[in-house]
């Protein structure tokens, strides 16, 4: 068979489950990684206890190498234009520490010059702890889709960024798993996984990413082509929160196991197909 893309279980997926908790059902499921959230999602943004807390770091340490997980991804850095790259030094550290392969960032600047040098300060900052940046395209902020991530890194040239590819970003941005087949697959550093319907009402689309997408296979997503064209090796995130099934009371371990396991089929398929 040929080589499996690893499994990572993204945070959003359980958000409500702590890290400790998000690694042990990581762990129980065979996931060879996790995504960690280090900043909380108010405005302004704090640090979670995992980034202040050298106690807490070293519990989670435990708990990976106890596990036999690592985490593959930090988020979420965002390049608008009030962002300080400095002030994210505590977490960068935290990443670091906990070895943590790449970070994740959006860009929510219109000012293409600015959001490139904000980009490139960002790249080498991480890279002097030893991480990777995977900027992430989304169809609605100011880096929209595949092709705009692509000439971003060209611009940058910097040789620890990546393009995080999010199968449901993809279809919502117009591109197609032939435009993500034909990208320099150097350029892909990291992938999310999910399902859903072929369109969705642009009203509705902040609504879908981040509260309720569609259990892989159980949508109209082409993810078998998807997972082809997929460098091997890269791992793919398991993103897919279920809001309905949270709020009738289903808890993590069983939300996790039914996303886990039928991306695991999809994938498992489309990469002994290759």
């Amino acid at each position: 068979m040929a080589a499996i893309n690893p499994i990572s279980l993204e945070q959003l997926t359980v958000e409500e489950a702590g890290p400790l908790e998000l690694v042990s059902i990581a762990g129980a499921l065979g996931c060879q990684h996790v995504s960690l959230f280090l900043r909380t999602p108010e405005r302004p943004p704090q640090w979670y206890p995992l980034v202040t807390d050298a106690a807490f770091r070293k519990e989670l340490a435990r708990r990976m190498a106890d596990q036999g997980v690592t985490p593959y991804t930090v988020e979420f850095f965002p390049l608008s234009p009030r962002a300080s790259v400095d002030t994210y030094t505590p977490a960068l550290e935290c990443a670091a520490e906990l070895g943590a392969r790449r970070m994740s960032t959006l860009v929510s600047d219109s000012d293409q010059e600015r959001r490139l040098a904000n980009f490139c300060q960002l790249c080498d900052r991480a890279a002097e702890f030893g991480l990777g940046v995977n900027v992430e395209f989304v169809a609605i902020t100011q880096l929209p889709s595949l092709r705009e991530a692509v000439r971003l890194l060209t611009r940058a040239a910097r040789p620890n960024a990546g393009i995080m590819v999010d199968a449901l970003h993809l279809t919502r941005s117009g591109g197609s798993v032939a435009e993500l087949a034909a990208t320099d697959p150097h350029l892909i550093g990291g992938a999310q996984f999910c399902d859903g319907p072929l369109t969705m009402a642009s009203d509705r689309q902040l609504f879908e990413a981040i509260s309720e997408r569609k259990i892989p296979g159980e949508g109209e997503f082409p993810l078998h082509d998807f997972v082809r064209a997929l460098p091997r090796g890269v791992p793919i995130g398991i993103e897919v929160p279920l809001k309905s099934l949270r709020d009738r009371g289903v808890g993590p371990m069983e939300r996790a196991r039914i996303v886990v396991e039928a991306s695991r089929r999809i994938i498992e398929q489309a990469c002994a197909d290759v």
